[in-house]
């Protein structure tokens, strides 16, 4: 039967010709839409989630916030120490030096004239001035009153002293010469330190 004719019209052969060739195109095209939502999905798997992105740079920025806080406060700390340091620096040069006092009452003194107590008041504002007054109170003998004068003239001329006064003299029993007593004496001497 080869060649035996074919009876079938050539419609009804078409038409299912057209329907053999789309069903050949529904399956190269659902084919072709499940590789676009593969790729789709695959996209979406490697497109990293953009609330991950902005928790990491949020992370990162945290992370930052925290070095630059624990160096401020290095900083700060090292801030207060130095303060603290100016503090103490700016205090002790507001204090005069008193060894150049006590060197310079030793140095009149000329070893005639021995101390016994030095005392130093506290500053007190003078006036109307800005000057402090330290008060002085230098207790002491020496052999004659002569020496005593002489003691306190020097200091005077110094001009350390806004004020030298002998308050009270008394005679004094010397441990050397019996016969011989030392002069006592308390010296009231005013310093004013300007500013």
């Amino acid at each position: 039967m080869p060649r035996d004719p074919n009876l079938i019209p050539s419609y009804v052969l078409e038409r299912r010709a057209l329907r053999h060739r789309m069903r050949q195109w529904q399956y190269v095209l659902l084919l072709e839409v499940c590789a676009v939502a593969g790729a789709v999905v695959l996209l979406q798997a490697q497109v990293s989630d953009p609330t991950v992105e902005s928790r990491e740079a949020i992370e990162g920025t945290v992370a930052q916030i925290d070095v630059v806080s624990s160096s401020a406060a290095a900083l700060r700390n090292e801030l207060q120490e130095v303060q603290q340091q100016l503090a103490v620096a700016t205090e002790v040069v507001r204090k005069p030096d008193w060894s150049i006092l006590l060197s310079a009452l030793a140095w009149e003194g000329k070893g005639k004239v021995v101390f016994d107590s030095l005392q130093l008041s506290g500053a007190e504002k003078s006036g109307a001035g800005a000057d402090q007054v330290y008060r002085l109170s230098i207790q002491g003998n020496c052999d004659t009153h002569a020496e005593l004068t002489g003691f306190v003239q020097s200091l005077e001329r110094t001009d350390l002293f806004a004020r030298v006064k002998i308050t009270q003299t008394q005679s004094l029993p010397s441990p050397d010469e019996e016969t011989k007593p030392r002069m006592g004496f308390t010296i009231d001497a005013r310093i004013r330190e300007a500013h």
